[in-house]
C-alpha cells in the first residue's frame, strides 16, 4: 500500500489557507492522487481517501467528487474513511454573534479565526469586515499567517463572541454563502463511506453531527 499525503491549497502554495472549505480541499485531494500517478510509480488506478480531523472534512468532501475529479486520470476512487469528521460547522458559524451562547472547545478561537479568515477571502462579496470588533479584526488578520499553536497563544482570553459587534446573521445572502463555502453535500457519493467519532471529542462533538 502506497500512501500520499496532501497538502492544501495555500499551505506552502501561493495565497491564503481555504480552510474547510469544500471544494478546495476536495481538488487538492484528488489532484495529490492524480499527480503522484504522473511519477512512474508503481500505483495501483484504484485508491481510497482516509482523514482526521480538518482531514476527516477534507476526505469526505473529496469522496463526493473524487470519480467525478479523477475520471480523467484512469483511476479508480475506491471508498473513504473519516474520523473526527467536522460536518454542519456552518450552521455553528451563522450563529456568531456578541451573545452567542454554544458549549465549544478550547481551540475555539483558532478555528474562529481560520474560517472567517479564509470565508472572506473566497466572499469577498459579503462583507465579514463590517461585522467585526477590532479585536475579531485583529484575530481574523493574524489566522492568515500565524500557524496554530501561536494563535492560540495569541487568543488566550478571547471568546468567539467577542469577534462580532453585530451577529452573524445580519449579512444579506451569508447562509447560502457559508453552505457553499464548507457545507458537506448529502448527496451525490458512489462509493462506501466509514465515519468515526470520538466520543470525548469536545472540538468535534458526536452529538453535534
Amino acid at each position: 500500500m502506497q500512501l500520499i499525503g496532501t497538502d492544501y491549497a495555500g499551505l506552502g502554495t501561493p495565497g491564503l489557507m481555504s480552510y474547510l472549505n469544500s471544494l478546495s480541499t476536495a481538488h487538492a485531494v484528488v489532484d495529490s492522487v492524480v499527480a503522484a500517478h504522473q511519477m512512474d510509480l508503481p500505483l495501483s488506478p484504484k485508491w481510497a481517501i482516509v482523514g482526521q480531523s480538518q482531514g476527516g472534512g477534507a476526505a469526505v468532501n473529496s469522496a463526493r467528487w473524487a470519480t467525478e475529479f479523477s475520471a480523467h486520470a484512469g483511476l479508480d476512487y475506491r471508498g473513504v474513511v473519516a474520523t473526527g469528521t467536522p460536518a454542519n460547522i456552518e450552521r455553528i458559524v451563522e450563529l456568531g454573534a456578541p451573545d452567542m451562547v454554544l458549549p465549544l472547545g478550547p481551540a475555539a478561537n483558532s478555528y474562529t479565526a481560520y474560517i472567517l479568515a479564509g470565508f472572506r477571502e473566497a466572499r469577498p462579496d459579503i462583507d465579514v469586515n463590517s461585522i467585526f470588533t477590532p479585536a475579531g479584526l485583529d484575530a481574523v488578520a493574524k489566522a492568515e499567517t500565524v500557524c496554530t499553536p501561536e494563535l492560540d497563544q495569541q487568543l488566550t482570553g478571547m471568546t468567539p463572541t467577542q469577534f462580532f459587534r453585530v451577529p452573524m446573521k445580519s449579512l444579506t445572502g451569508v447562509s447560502q454563502a457559508l453552505d457553499q463555502y464548507m457545507g458537506t453535500p448529502v448527496s451525490g457519493y458512489d462509493r462506501p463511506i466509514f465515519l468515526g467519532a470520538g466520543l470525548l471529542d469536545r472540538d468535534v462533538r458526536p452529538d453535534r453531527r
